[in-house]
């Protein structure tokens, strides 16, 4: 990189207007409207012209900022009637809500049930292809389950005002793409458990703050002691089979993750690969099957992530 540079533009939708009457000017070329009178720029239309671009407004000239463009929302509209169809599909009932979010975000400091079923989801469709773990970061999780997505069926039992109330809740498709919007997908692949302790540690060691890194996982449990020095706060990880997994383990584990921290995203370099694994299935897909197949979903079983006492 030579060089950075910045432009400020203005928002959507907004409206622009030209200096109103009275800002001060000692050239024509100052104002806007290029009349420059007594000190003063004078803006008064339709008497004076407005710039190309700006309508005249109650003597005002004005323009909306990439005002909507008709013939796009002619060509969108049939898409955007579609999206119900297909995002309204229900899915699952939940017998409560997946909480996400807060001060500080609960995914990003402690093991969540939101956290615990995408990692579930996730073990649960890569376990056939030797997966025995799965670890994802708490910041992909964007959305609750049920989220803020607005079915047009109002009969659907969801937490927000104006659908039948809950619990239990009924999850649909859409809910699935609010929680995990970014289109990641999973990877399998094997790492020795002395990399796991070393992702566990980048995962814990930004609290007590709140870090998109922090880990959600399924097959194991850790114990860790937020009270260490940073970079040694694992103290045990053990498989649910019961094998422990030591600091500086050498043997392989199966491993389900995100492409997005495979790929060394939130500070999880030691992921990094010389020949990246393949990624597989849409996160989105592998959750939408899962509470399909699952419904009605139990919570699932905590105890993941052990806070030492």
């Amino acid at each position: 990189m030579t060089a950075k540079s910045a432009v400020s533009k203005d928002a959507i939708g907004t409206v622009v207007s030209l200096p109103p009457v009275g800002a001060s000017c000692s050239l024509p070329t100052e104002c806007a409207s290029g009349a420059c009178t007594g000190g003063k720029c004078v803006v008064s239309c339709p008497s004076t012209a407005c710039a190309d671009g700006f309508s005249c407004k109650a003597g005002a000239c004005e323009k909306v900022v990439m005002a909507g463009d008709a013939a796009a929302d002619t060509l969108l509209e049939p898409y955007r009637k579609s999206l119900p169809d297909k995002f309204d599909v229900k899915l699952a009932v939940v017998d409560q809500e997946y909480k996400r979010g807060g001060t500080p975000q609960i995914e990003r400091v402690g093991e969540t049930q939101l956290g615990d079923l995408l990692a579930d989801a996730m073990l649960s469709r890569c376990a056939p292809l030797g997966a025995k773990i799965a670890m994802v970061n708490g910041g992909a999780l964007k959305a609750a389950l049920p989220s803020s997505y607005a079915p047009v069926d109002k009969t659907l039992r969801r937490t927000a005002v104006g659908y039948a109330a809950g619990p239990p809740y009924d999850i649909v498709l859409g809910d699935v793409f609010n929680m995990l919007p970014f289109g990641n997908a999973v990877v399998v692949r094997k790492i020795k458990g002395s990399v796991l302790w070393s992702a566990l540690e980048n995962g814990f060691a930004g609290l007590p703050a709140a870090v998109g890194g922090f880990p959600q996982i399924a097959g194991f449990k850790v114990v860790y002691d937020a009270s260490a020095a940073s970079g040694s706060r694992v103290v045990s990880v053990t498989l649910d089979d019961g094998t422990v997994i030591a600091k500086d383990d050498a043997k392989e584990i199966g491993l389900v993750t995100n492409d997005f921290i495979n790929a060394g995203g939130d500070g999880y370099s030691m992921l990094i690969e010389p020949v990246p694994s393949p990624t597989l299935q849409l996160l989105t897909t592998v959750v939408a099957d899962y509470l399909r197949a699952s419904t009605p979903l139990p919570a699932p079983k905590g105890g993941r992530l052990v806070p030492k006492v």
